[in-house]
């Protein structure tokens, strides 16, 4: 039997009891920006479906109610999949003593209708379908590039930016078999062979394959644009992150984020030139 969905008053119970703040300790990340953003993700502490944490006492009800549901921004999320380090007994001491913290700090958060509806529509609808394309694609077995939506911000940026990295060095080392001394090394060893070069410089470049016709677009043009769309990457990751610190000013591990960040992009400024 699939899970039940959540009720909407169970989603709004929760989001006032969490005061919009990811219940894990000392996280300060809020749930639902002022830009109406979604950040929040809802966690079951038993598992709503077999494996990991799964209760088998428990009923649907029981499964879909506030008691066994908390609050947690993506990256608390993730970490607490770790079902050995986070058991259930762990996540409901967390759950009691963040509400418990709000409580007493006199902190709620009021969901409006509006934002129940993104945050249902934003957080199930779409990366569901997402993720189930990406499953039920059986055509090109093996081979097909999966969707994880579990990654946050900072590890999409940050895997975009080792990708363009791992481009720059396969297209240096890609030119390096397009020389015009690899391709003397290859008229050596064919001439050792019996073959015959005299006509070879009678031909213009233009039409010899096997020297680089496009060195230019390769060496300079592509050079080019990967340095800017690393300054480009960089600059709007920069720019996500101050957002965020304006919401979480106290946050000490986004602070090192964007420092290091900025650090990067120094160093980028500094030697971005366009080789011409």
């Amino acid at each position: 039997m699939p899970r039940l969905k959540i009720l909407d008053k169970t989603i709004k119970a929760l989001f006032a009891k969490s005061g919009n703040i990811c219940a894990f300790p000392d996280c300060e990340q809020v749930l639902i920006t002022d830009e109406n953003q979604v950040i929040g993700e809802i966690c079951h502490i038993y598992d709503a479906n077999k494996g990991g944490r799964y209760n088998s006492k428990q009923t649907d009800e029981d499964r879909r109610d506030i008691s066994n549901l908390i609050l947690f921004c993506p990256t608390h999320h993730k970490i607490t999949h770790n079902v050995v380090k986070y058991p259930a007994s762990k996540l409901i001491n967390i759950k009691k003593r963040h509400e418990n913290k709000m409580r007493q700090f006199g902190i709620k958060y009021k969901l409006s209708d509006k934002n129940l509806n993104l945050l249902k529509k934003e957080m199930d609808l779409f990366w569901y379908k997402s993720e189930q394309i990406s499953k039920e694609d059986k055509s090109s077995s093996g081979y097909k590039m999966e969707i994880n939506s579990k990654q946050d911000y900072y590890e999409l940026f940050k895997e975009l930016n080792e990708i363009m990295d791992n481009r720059t060095d396969m297209l240096n080392e890609a030119l390096g078999y397009f020389t015009e001394e690899n391709f003397e090394k290859i008229k050596l060893l064919l001439e050792k062979y019996g073959a015959n070069f005299d006509k070879l410089k009678e031909i213009p470049y233009t039409e010899n394959k096997f020297i680089n016709r496009y060195w230019e677009y390769y060496a300079i043009g592509m050079h080019n644009i990967t340095t800017r769309l690393k300054i480009i990457t960089t600059q709007m990751f920069i720019q996500y992150l101050e957002t965020i610190l304006k919401i979480n000013p106290r946050d000490k591990k986004l602070r090192e984020k964007l420092n290091f960040q900025k650090r990067v992009f120094k160093k980028l400024v500094k030697s971005a030139y366009y080789f011409d």
